[in-house]
């Protein structure tokens, strides 16, 4: 999971009171050359400051006004500001006189809440809410006033260019409520709109530079608080948008359809492009309780803060495109802001690897606005495969419908699209290369449907949805393709017919248009099932040119085609004559070949009984359960431990973590044998210990800490067996110093011992990750096998002396390294003991078996004409039928089967992959 990045802070900060006394800044205003601010500390002596808005330092001396300044209004034809005292000493408007630095009172009276001056006409407004009305002062003679009532109390005002007076009228608490927002015009007209829903509260207005009435408001009790778009003629509400918290005030950006709030969980930023829609990001906190907003020409927005007595700077990091195109943008992108605009914002910027600020800063808004693939982005799932989202058979169809381009040359011929569709299929296939067990065949077919792909040059509303901001090139339909991917499901790929499509080096003069090989190269990779992918690389989003897969693409590509599947697979005999083989797919299914008819067939045995999918990169554990049940035991996510076991004729599972109690969650392993009749599943923890769970018949699971004080914790998945001597548990692991560890049960407990120093005098090399395997029998030593780091198999057992010894099978038989090995116990001819038998491969994909009583071992190379060489890490074998049977994965992606009678050379080999047809 991503954390998100903390909201930034302001870029700048200062701080107009004293830390013993910060004071309050309720009011900031600008004039286009310098920032008026009030500030009064505890005592309520006000000041006016004076700040250059780019620096926040005082130009001239901070001005005495009246007692808890609350606003202040600029005058620009006179040169002075008005500010609000709204303190009982004082109830009145200090004029500052900028140019001489001199402060006049004017006198108001009781009920004062709000100014506002009107400079074309000379005219200050003042609210009084006690009274509900407005007064209105000729600046010339401020002796001359008139009033203008209202139906209720006014508490905020804003003055438009043509003179207009808009009022937030509102009493707290008044049945029924009367929240609305007058209009006053210069004739005299009033107009009283109400806003909803009740008990809003409505506070700071603002006239937008298009002439829309901003309206904020406190909300309160189960009201939440809303910015509001006005109608400036009527007053009418057009449109809303929740805030983050209550707004104290707000500011229009000057030439922009957008506002800064001053809410009391920070200051956010409202775009009203759409008026019936606004939207808004996540507020930046400034400081405890933001209060007054500004905003500069160049839209940069200055918060004031009644608690820190500071003033904050914060520069515009938001590209001019507005919000609602923003969210337009993201939903195409498959970033739908269903949680929030900031959110979407956030995981987008995330996936693409932007800067992370959860705001459409210039960067996120160049890369949402670049042409490209109107595809949207897959967010849901991880790394590049979709959840169902490959293909499952490998000769697929392709139709070409209507190609007609209409702004493409003319020499841009059906057959030239058809040569440049076969080229970008082509580059698909050289990634899995020739020796892939299936590469891919693409043949032409004239009924579109018998069609795995549909080409078309066409329209689609994706093309133009997004208008001017986004030119999208092409799409692949994914979610209008039933049936997609199995076969007979028709996958449309549309390319856009307004685009002036060109083909790069196959013109002699190029008209520099969209490249429509590139394009079709990439929409087959959708076609395929690839997600958008990171910048450089074909399947990025807003990619233009690259004509070949890169590495993001050629990953994505082999981790659903060309390296399947995603563990090796691991056998079992579950039924007489029936061997199943079982793997991770890159779906985190378990999947499973078995015998049908004269075939292979296979199921995705997780889906089939609605399991949990497998923990990535982890391989299942098959064991008989008692009776002889067959099982699987695996690691899901959220560490889980699961069984799927075939019983009565049908599939079951169960979660074995939640049936036993909740041990911890599993780091390495799982690993399932049996101790009799009770199963037994070994693993190690995330916190580091090594946990047991059981099941004896007819009982539930518990599980059990075997740690041992002294024992390092496991380093790598343990191998559980029984003691043939006492039946009590061994558990075997490499442990974090890359020790052999051993811990058995005995029955006083659990004991312990690093066998890599019991036999420190014959000099054992550390283990390496790969598993370890140990048996033990009554009559016999306890032989455990691991590889070490010269890639020698080292086997470790108890000698005569009844102490722990180690070899190098691979040193005493001059055996090429060993990169995976499996251990088996094969029955003994004619009523001889049983034998061992150890099939390791070499680094060159060879394979060996290595055959013997334990003691004494003989070596020789599996040979079968058109083997192909070992490719992966981990080998299974097994007995079954008299049969002995060994699976690997191929350095070509193929699950392969080797089988053999007892007692006979004679392999027979099965490529489980091709014959089961599965992907």
């Amino acid at each position: 999971m991503t954390t998100p990045a903390p909201t930034p802070p302001p870029q700048l900060q200062v701080a107009l009171g004293t830390a013993a006394d910060p004071g309050s800044v309720h009011a900031i205003t600008d004039t286009g050359t310098a920032l008026l601010v009030t500030h009064y500390p505890a005592s309520g002596a006000g000041r006016l400051h004076v700040l250059d808005p780019r620096t926040l330092a005082p130009v001239r001396p901070s001005l005495p006004v009246g007692h808890e300044p609350r606003a202040v209004a600029w005058h620009p034809g006179r040169g002075q500001a008005y500010v609000m005292n709204r303190g009982v000493q004082s109830y009145s408007v200090s004029r500052c006189d900028l140019a001489t630095g001199t402060v006049t009172d004017i006198p108001i009276g009781f009920g004062l809440i709000a100014i506002a001056v009107d400079p074309v006409a000379d005219l200050l407004y003042t609210a009084d809410w006690a009274h509900k009305r407005l007064h209105v002062i000729e600046l010339a003679d401020t002796t001359q006033r008139r009033v203008v009532p209202l139906p209720s109390a006014p508490n905020r005002l804003a003055v438009a260019q043509d003179g207009t007076v808009y009022a937030a009228l509102y009493v707290k608490g008044l049945v029924p409520a009367d929240d609305a927002l007058a209009v006053v015009r210069p004739d005299g007209t009033l107009t009283v709109a109400p806003i909803e829903p009740a008990h809003l509260q409505p506070g700071g207005v603002a006239v937008a530079h298009d002439g829309m009435i901003y309206v904020g408001s406190l909300g309160g009790g189960t009201v939440h608080p809303l910015f509001g778009v006005h109608d400036p003629d009527t007053g009418q509400r057009l449109g809303e948008v929740r805030t983050a918290a209550g707004v104290r005030d707000l500011a229009a950006v000057p030439g922009l359809s957008r506002a800064w709030l001053a809410t009391d969980k920070g200051v956010q930023l409202v775009d009203t492009t759409n008026p019936y829609a606004p939207r808004t990001l996540d507020p930046i906190t400034t400081g405890h309780a933001p209060y007054a907003v500004a905003v500069t020409a160049n839209g940069t927005a200055h918060v004031g803060d009644v608690v820190d007595g500071t003033v904050s700077l914060i520069r515009p990091d938001v590209a001019n495109l507005p919000l609602d195109a923003v969210a337009t943008l993201l939903t195409e992108a498959g970033f739908a802001p269903t949680t929030g605009l900031g959110a979407a914002i956030r995981a987008y910027q995330t996936f693409h690897e932007l800067p992370v600020t959860g705001r459409p800063d210039a960067v996120t808004a160049a890369h949402l606005t670049a042409p490209g693939c109107g595809t949207p982005d897959r967010t849901t799932t991880t790394g590049f495969v979709l959840q169902g989202g490959h293909f499952r058979h490998t000769n697929l169809t392709y139709h070409l419908g209507d190609m007609t381009m209409p702004y493409g040359r003319d020499e841009f011929t059906d057959a030239l699209k058809h040569e440049l569709i076969q080229v970008s299929f082509d580059v698909w296939r050289e990634v899995l290369g020739e020796n892939w067990y299936g590469p891919f065949e693409f043949t032409r077919v004239f009924d579109p449907a018998e069609a795995d792909i549909v080409f078309s040059v066409g329209d689609d509303p994706v093309f133009h949805d997004t208008g001017w901001f986004r030119t999208v090139y092409a799409v692949t339909k994914w979610g209008a393709a039933p049936g997609w991917p199995d076969a007979g499901g028709q996958l449309p790929v549309i390319f856009n017919r307004k685009i002036n499509w060109d083909a790069h080096g196959y013109f002699d003069v190029d008209l520099h248009g969209p490249d429509f090989r590139h394009v079709a190269t990439h929409e087959i990779g959708h076609a395929f099932g690839l997600n958008h992918g990171k910048s450089g690389n074909v399947m990025h989003r807003n990619a233009s040119w690259y004509r070949v897969p890169k590495s993001d693409d050629r990953n994505g590509l082999f981790a659903m085609y060309g390296r399947l599947p995603f563990t090796d697979g691991v056998g079992i005999r579950v039924l007489p004559e029936v061997d199943h083989v079982a793997y991770s797919d890159c779906e985190r299914h378990l999947v499973v070949h078995y015998p049908e008819g004269d075939g292979w067939t296979w199921t995705r045995l997780t889906a089939d009984v609605g399991a949990p999918r497998m923990a990535r990169g982890s391989s299942p554990s098959p064991f008989f359960a008692h009776d002889g049940v067959p099982s699987y035991v695996y690691a899901g996510d959220g560490g889980h431990i699961y069984q799927i076991w075939y019983d009565q004729g049908q599939w079951w599972w169960g979660d074995l973590t939640q049936d036993s109690g909740g041990p911890p969650a599993v780091r390495y392993g799982p690993n399932a044998y049996r101790n009799g009749d009770t199963q037994r599943v070994v693993y190690s923890a995330t916190d580091g210990r090594t946990i047991r769970l059981s099941q004896a018949p007819g009982e539930g699971w518990v599980w059990q800490d075997v740690s041992v004080e002294g024992a390092v914790a496991a380093d790598g998945t343990p191998y559980g067996y029984v003691d043939g001597v006492t039946g009590l548990d061994v558990i075997v692991y490499r442990d974090a110093e890359e020790h052999l560890r051993m811990l058995w049960e005995g029955p006083e407990g659990w004991g312990q011992m690093s066998l890599t120093w019991a036999t420190q005098a014959e000099n054992p090399l550390p283990l390496t990750m790969m598993p370890v395997w140990g048996e033990h029998r009554a009559g016999e030593r306890h032989r455990v096998f691991g590889l070490d780091h010269r890639q020698d198999i080292r086997m470790y057992a108890v000698g005569d002396d009844g102490a722990w010894h180690t070899r190098s099978l691979t040193a005493e038989l001059g055996l090429p390294e060993c990169s995976a090995s499996a251990v088996q116990r094969v029955p003994g001819a004619d009523g001889a003991p049983d034998g061992w038998l150890l099939v390791f491969a070499d680094f060159d994909g060879g394979l060996w078996e290595l055959t013997g009583d334990g003691d004494t071992w003989q070596a020789e190379r599996v040979q079968i004409d058109g083997m192909p060489p070992v490719g992966r890490s981990v080998l299974s074998v097994w007995l079954g039928g008299g049969r002995l049977q060994i699976t690997y994965t191929a350095a070509n992606g193929n699950i392969q089967l080797l089988s053999r009678a007892l007692g006979d050379h004679d392999w027979q080999r099965t490529n489980l992959t091709r014959v089961s047809d599965v992907v």
